[in-house]
């Protein structure tokens, strides 16, 4: 596990733990929805997997990318990005971002 996705040099796997509020759930949902439908499509050719789970308030994002340019990639994207503009204002607590390789 790593706070930093640099050493990777192959495949790249990214647990997301995202806390939300009461309040901004919904909102919040419907970001990640976006965000799920662009990285399945053919915008995103480079990730294989994009799931997002949720208990209560809190969601939870499961992502594999071939390489760190696809995660790149999906950070650079437009639903990615309309998200992390108002991120802060969505969340109960910190955001937790952990990347793994497969063995």
């Amino acid at each position: 596990m790593s706070d930093s996705p640099a050493a990777f040099k192959g495949e790249i796997i990214v647990v997301a733990t995202i806390p939300g509020k009461p309040e901004t759930v919904a909102e919040l949902r419907q970001h990640l929805k976006a965000i799920q439908e662009h990285a399945q499509s053919d915008k995103e050719p480079g990730c294989s997997t994009y799931r997002v789970s949720q208990f209560e308030y809190t969601f939870v994002c499961f992502e594999k990318y071939e390489s760190n340019a696809a995660l790149t990639a999906h950070l650079e994207a437009p639903p990615f990005q309309a998200l992390r503009k108002i991120v802060a204002d969505l969340l109960s607590g910190p955001l937790q971002i952990k990347y793994y390789e497969e063995i």
